[in-house]
């Protein structure tokens, strides 16, 4: 995701109408409900979890306003992408410029109220 359109568009797609414009055809996964279809679908509405993915230049600069995108569960960190896009070599430990700029998204993200994961290559990195 790089711009805010691209997270509106991307949010709608993963919730069915009125929320967004996700195709309805759950039968399978809707057999054990005991209510309605169109309960169905509000129910999965509220479960999913739309996290955008964080890779470029350009959506680090335009987070704040993406991170502000009405139905956006949170933010999942590529950080070697993010650090290819930042002119840095890929990495299994973001350090310099790309950890600051993985510290820099957490914080945006955790102002938002909303979620932020990344990709750890191994239990260190996560700590």
């Amino acid at each position: 995701i790089n711009s805010v359109e691209e997270c509106e568009a991307f949010v709608r797609a993963t919730k069915f109408p009125p929320a967004g414009h996700r195709s309805y055809g759950p039968h399978r996964a809707a057999l054990g409900w005991e209510g309605s279809r169109g309960d169905w679908t509000r129910a999965s509405n509220a479960c999913v979890q739309s996290f955008a993915m964080l890779e470029t230049r350009g959506a680090l600069e335009d987070l704040d306003a993406i991170l502000s995108v009405d139905g956006l569960s949170g933010i999942f960190i590529g950080p070697n992408d993010l650090g290819l896009a930042l002119g840095h070599d890929p990495t299994d430990s973001p350090e310099g410029e790309v950890l600051e700029a993985v510290r820099h998204a957490l914080r945006l993200a955790h102002a938002h109220g909303r979620q932020a994961a990344i990709f750890c290559a191994d239990p260190a990195t996560a700590r």
